[in-house]
């Protein structure tokens, strides 16, 4: 078994199905050892797997002619109590998205308004340099900054669609002239959170 990789347990009195359920395997390697071990807790009992379509063990499971769970990859439930404070603890992965942007030579603010309250992005040199509180604005396009709803703002940081597709799918949140900007920063993500609880 891969180093890392800690064995399956079956939970006392779990029922004779067991389910592998969104896996954040790095690689089909570990994915394919982890499937092993799941079969070696069942016996020759059938087990199910749920993963995205992306995901390493869905890879697994097309090499043998099986399918994985085929539902969409925006079900999870993200809450975040502090914008500021989370942009500012990313500020070294937005650095990055940003050197590798258009966007990599240039400075300036973004202002980014949760309308009860906001946040300002100082950037220059390819880095946000610094994520400051500011307060609320209601018409943030009208300052040049972008509008994000507080109910969004996990969508926008850690979701599959982008501030992009987020903005062309729900009316209240806006990206005014700071689009291409927000979308350097605010890309679509495929991750390997778990998503939902399996009873």
């Amino acid at each position: 078994m891969p180093a890392g990789m800690s064995r399956l347990k079956r939970a006392p009195g779990a029922p004779d199905e067991l389910v592998v359920a969104e896996v954040a395997a790095p690689t089909v390697e570990v994915a394919r050892a982890l499937l092993a071990d799941a079969r070696s807790l069942v016996g020759g009992s059938a087990i199910s797997v749920v993963d995205r379509p992306a995901g390493a063990l869905a890879h697994v499971l097309a090499e043998v002619g099986r399918h994985s769970y085929g539902g969409g990859a925006d079900e999870y439930l993200i809450r975040v109590a502090d914008p500021v404070v989370l942009l500012d603890a990313l500020r070294p992965t937005l650095s990055a998205r940003l050197n590798a942007s258009a966007f990599g030579r240039g400075s300036g603010e973004l202002l980014v308004s949760f309308y009860r309250r906001s946040a300002v992005l100082r950037y220059e040199g390819g880095a946000v340099a610094h994520v400051a509180a500011a307060p609320g604005e209601q018409a943030p396009v009208s300052e040049g900054g972008a509008g994000v709803p507080p109910d969004l703002v996990a969508d926008l940081v850690f979701g599959p669609h982008g501030a992009l597709e987020l903005e062309a799918t729900h009316a209240d949140l806006n990206l005014g002239r700071q689009r291409a900007l927000m979308e350097t920063l605010f890309p679509p993500l495929r991750a390997d959170i778990l998503v939902f609880y399996i009873d």
